[in-house]
């Protein structure tokens, strides 16, 4: 489920060969207001819109804490998926909140814990260094697909390749023409 990366995420999982065989399903939810339309859940819904000051940063992070957690839980339950990611951030260059400087992100990857209940297994809070919109995007894009192989490796025990690469923008999508490595 994704709002800041705005479909990214599910574009790089699309462009690898054999995506059909993993990927089941995803969602942009870019506006919060709209998100009873598209998850079909008054009580989500209700969850999702929760009472927190979002006149500060630290309240506006808290409520996407809460939105990337239960939507990742929702969808992974949902779907059926033994892993679901969800992101929901600001991305810049203008900010909902003034004291905001900053573009963030935050992460969430859910799935099944050692009980065999849905939970979210990693979230994270991740600020890009970037300047333009479209790369932050981007960034947080990889960020997930990093944090998201971090979970399966971990839980699973498999190596999941991830290529590492030492530039200033890590390009993970490879279904557009932002690609900072054309050999990737």
């Amino acid at each position: 489920v994704e709002q800041s990366c705005g479909g990214l995420i599910q574009a790089s999982i699309l462009a690898q060969p054999g995506a059909s065989r993993v990927y089941g399903g995803g969602m942009v939810i870019y506006s919060t207001r709209q998100s009873q339309h598209l998850l079909k859940d008054d009580v989500l819904f209700a969850k999702l819109n929760e009472s927190y000051d979002k006149s500060t940063e630290e309240g506006y992070i808290q409520s996407k804490l809460a939105w990337t957690a239960a939507t990742s839980v929702a969808f992974c339950e949902r779907l059926g998926t033994d892993y679901a990611v969800a992101d929901g951030g600001a991305t810049g260059p203008t900010f909902p909140i003034e004291s905001i400087e900053q573009a963030l992100s935050v992460l969430a990857v859910a799935g099944k814990g050692a009980d065999g209940t849905v939970q979210v297994l990693e979230q994270q809070v991740v600020r890009s260094p970037l300047q333009d919109r479209a790369s932050n995007m981007q960034f947080f894009a990889d960020c997930a697909a990093q944090i998201a192989a971090n979970v399966v490796q971990d839980s699973q025990g498999v190596q999941v390749e991830y290529p590492s690469r030492n530039v200033p923008v890590h390009r993970f999508d490879r279904a557009t023409h932002l690609r900072s490595d054309p050999q990737a």
